[in-house]
């Protein structure tokens, strides 16, 4: 059985007057990939929010590798190893790819660490290497997706989490993003992922949890779920 990287209980949050959060826990295993499913405004992306620290619970835990993230700073969090790529790329769109990279790496402020980080995202996006000197925003959707995920994986996260990551990209595009998704977890990098197409994360996820305004009222292996009527019905168009 694999051991628990982030482990969340209990957790109670509050969005602009909403509880958004209604004591949701799940456990992400270290190596796997875990999604989060249920419609809009079911929670999910508060749920990565709060543990990337750009939310506060009003109570609750959110252990990762045993240590308690309440309370810290975002760039605290990333320092620990979680990196979260949000939905809709949030690249620097007047920056160039090398300083959108840049950016990324401040959690290990290293040069070393920099140079050896920029191989390993050009291994999986030589794209990228390509595009090294121009501008973010001149990108086509895909490769600012791919600018966005290699920005996170530049300092080599422990977990890396995905909010739509799909989002306003063309089918084909979509398909290699989940070729490179599942690349980049069989590189040792566990995962983290909101998905509005719920048919190809749950094929990719080892376990997922279903949220329905703000409560999780469904879990079980990615396949369970896939073949489950009930989130057939809902989420898959069956």
């Amino acid at each position: 059985m694999k051991r628990e990287l982030l482990r969340v209980d209990n957790l109670n949050v509050f969005y602009d007057g909403i509880h958004a959060l209604k004591g949701i826990s799940f456990v992400v295993p270290r190596g796997s990939i875990v999604t989060l499913i249920g419609a809009n405004g079911a929670g999910k992306t508060t749920a990565l929010r709060a543990i990337a620290g750009l939310i506060p619970p009003k109570s609750g835990e959110i252990l990762f590798e045993g240590k308690s993230v309440l309370g810290k700073e975002t760039h605290d969090i990333s320092k620990m190893g979680i990196i979260m790529v949000p939905e809709g790329r949030k690249i620097f769109s007047n920056l160039s790819v090398r300083e959108n990279l840049i950016m990324g790496s401040f959690a290990s402020n290293s040069p070393r660490r920099f140079e050896e980080g920029l191989e390993y995202v050009f291994s999986l996006f030589p794209r990228l290497k390509e595009r090294f000197n121009q501008l973010g925003g001149t990108l086509s959707g895909g490769e600012q997706q791919m600018l966005a995920l290699g920005r996170a994986l530049i300092s080599k996260p422990k977990l890396l989490m995905l909010d739509e990551p799909s989002l306003g990209l063309a089918p084909k595009i979509i398909f290699t993003l989940f070729e490179k998704i599942r690349e980049i977890h069989g590189r040792n990098t566990t995962i983290l992922i909101i998905e509005q197409n719920a048919k190809a994360v749950l094929k990719m996820a080892d376990y997922g949890y279903v949220l329905d305004t703000g409560e999780i009222i469904l879990e079980g292996s990615g396949e369970n779920l896939f073949l489950d009527e009930r989130v057939k019905k809902a989420y898959l168009g069956g």
